[in-house]
């Protein structure tokens, strides 16, 4: 592992950031996708450029305990492995171009896809939902954390509208894990120090 004058918090961070990252990877969900409905690629950082996900809807009781985890890449709270975090201290201490504009790369695709409208777009008492928007929501209605205001909307929304956004949560929630996959990519480059030509970033 290359050396560095990150901070001991920082190395942790970094680790468990891997650490989760495997985790996920490892998830039933993720081996086992349930049937197809329609597909997305997205470019993949390192060997392959491409991934198809083959999406059609999770089993509740398998998707819940697979964003106990992914859900601490997504809350500002849960500080060790929170995207946003892991992602400066990359920008920070990484002395190497290439794998910063990686970063930034995933970063710009996290935001995006955190802000894009939903894949079932809906509106509720006049407000139009990004994906971001629809997470906090889903989040902080009882399922990890509970907000009264946000668990009351929730509950107030026809029982077809909260199935749409339950899927709608669940067909962003691959595109996200990719851009984690990116991530650790460049954090394992970086700290690994290997001397194998970073892949060129194509934007396009």
């Amino acid at each position: 592992m290359t050396t560095s004058s990150l901070t001991s918090k920082d190395e942790s961070s970094l680790k468990l950031f891997m650490q989760r990252l495997n985790e996920l990877l490892a998830s039933s969900i993720v081996k086992n996708p349930p049937k197809q409905i329609f597909s997305m690629s997205e470019t993949i950082f390192g060997g392959s450029r491409k991934t198809e996900v083959i999406f059609d809807g999770y089993k509740e009781e398998a998707f819940l305990a697979f964003f106990t985890t992914f859900r601490q890449f997504m809350m500002e709270k849960e500080q060790a492995v929170y995207f946003d975090k892991v992602y400066q201290i990359i920008l920070d201490n990484c002395d190497r171009d290439e794998l910063k504009n990686w970063a930034a790369f995933a970063k710009s695709r996290w935001e995006s896809i955190l802000d894009a409208a939903p894949v079932i777009g809906f509106e509720f008492d006049g407000e139009a939902f990004t994906n971001r928007k629809l997470l906090k929501l889903w989040l902080y209605s009882g399922r990890f954390h509970t907000d009264i205001d946000k668990a009351d909307r929730w509950n107030n929304m026809p029982e077809m509208m909260r199935r749409d956004a339950e899927l709608s949560v669940q067909a962003a929630t691959p595109r996200l894990l990719n851009v984690l996959v990116i991530l650790g990519s460049v954090i394992r480059w970086w700290r690994e120090a290997t001397t194998e030509a970073v892949p060129p970033l194509h934007t396009k």
